[in-house]
């Protein structure tokens, strides 16, 4: 008797965990567009912890949505493309825009967090996928835009 295989059929989609409602309409033209978003929607600066959040924009960088991607202790936190393209793949998203806190206050990006949005931005290319920005913030209202620190590659977009 041959043995009997089961393969199983997948469909793949995203489930709201929550609506935060606003007033604006958040189009992300520019640094300062995506920290009110993530001060005023997402509360990444209340945070007890560091989080990686992926925002996921349509190709006039509307907001799609923005996931919780990753969770670290108060001083550091890990992420891979695979968490964050899992996402932004499912969100059906044509850029993605990147941002953690730093609970210290410090804004300046260290020399891993400068590695890890390199590799995530080439990942990004190479899905068709672009990283457009990665900012971090702090408790107060500093901020840090990788783009205009020109962390990331210009984009003629």
């Amino acid at each position: 008797m041959k043995p009997q295989y089961e393969y199983l059929k997948y469909s793949l989609r995203l489930e709201p965990e929550q609506a935060t409602r606003s007033d604006q309409d958040y189009q992300m033209k520019n640094a300062e567009d995506v920290h009110l978003f993530l001060r005023d929607v997402c509360s990444l600066h209340r945070k007890s912890s560091e989080e990686i959040l992926v925002i996921a924009t349509d190709r006039k960088n509307q907001v799609l949505g923005w996931h919780q991607a990753a969770i670290g202790s108060v001083d550091s936190v890990y992420i891979g493309p695979r968490e964050v393209f899992k996402f932004a793949l499912a969100a059906n998203a044509v850029n993605v825009i990147l941002a953690h806190n730093h609970l210290s206050g410090d804004v300046l990006p260290s020399e891993t967090d400068k590695e890890t949005t390199q590799r995530l931005a080439e990942a990004g290319e190479l899905i068709g996928i672009p990283v457009i920005d990665h900012l971090i913030i702090g408790e107060d209202q500093g901020y840090v835009s990788f783009r205009k620190e020109g962390l990331l590659p210009q984009r003629n977009d």
